[in-house]
């Protein structure tokens, strides 16, 4: 097995959890509009994953959101209601810091948008997000999203190692999968309890 140089983290479902059915219920809340709709206007039309492919801007994404909904709620209230929906996962972020506190290099590898991207960044409770990660490698930034192979060729480009001895944390079977055959080592994750041994048995932790 060769030896790890970097670690890459997903975000969502691994770091933080997320629930999209919360942001939706938000923004009928603001709008007045079904949470039915907005699930539709966001997600069946694909709006929210050319957004997070960085194909349309903020301000866009705002605009076409209004005029779908037929409102005139403001770019800030909608990218409010959008993102707040994040709540911090302490183990895995424990276990990051440990990893951090050891020597690892850190970084994050995930499928996002601007907004919720900027509100993370933002809120209090998700400080390690400035702390342990020495590259970030977000979909919207960087035009390609998992499990496109770019994306992986992207981070191994900026973690300046060799895609084997990159390890790869992801809560998606896809996104590890594409991972692993551009050549990167990968985890699969669900949970710490089964997160732990693996990262024994990478030397990347003691038993």
């Amino acid at each position: 097995m060769t030896p790890i140089e970097f670690i890459y983290f997903d975000l969502g479902n691994v770091l933080l959890g997320f629930n999209h059915d919360r942001g939706c219920r938000q923004l009928s809340e603001l709008t007045g509009v079904s949470a039915e709709r907005i699930q539709e206007i966001l997600f069946t039309n694909g709006m929210q994953q050319r957004y997070e492919k960085g194909q349309v801007t903020t301000e866009e994404f705002h605009r076409y959101f209004c005029d779908e909904t037929q409102t005139d709620a403001s770019l800030a209230d909608v990218c409010q209601a959008a993102s707040n929906i994040f709540t911090p996962m302490d183990t895995t972020i424990q276990l990051a810091h440990a990893l951090k506190q050891v020597g690892h290099r850190l970084g994050l590898l995930s499928n996002t948008c601007d907004c919720h991207w900027q509100f993370c960044l933002k809120d209090s409770r998700f400080g390690f997000l400035h702390q342990l990660f020495e590259t970030t490698v977000l979909s919207y930034a960087v035009g390609h999203m998992k499990p496109e192979p770019d994306i992986y060729r992207i981070a191994a480009n900026l973690a300046d190692c060799d895609p084997s001895s990159i390890l790869f944390i992801d809560d998606k079977h896809e996104n590890t999968a594409a991972a692993k055959q551009f050549g990167f080592d990968v985890i699969h994750f669900q949970g710490i309890p089964a997160l732990i041994p693996e990262l024994i048995k990478r030397k990347l932790i003691q038993g």
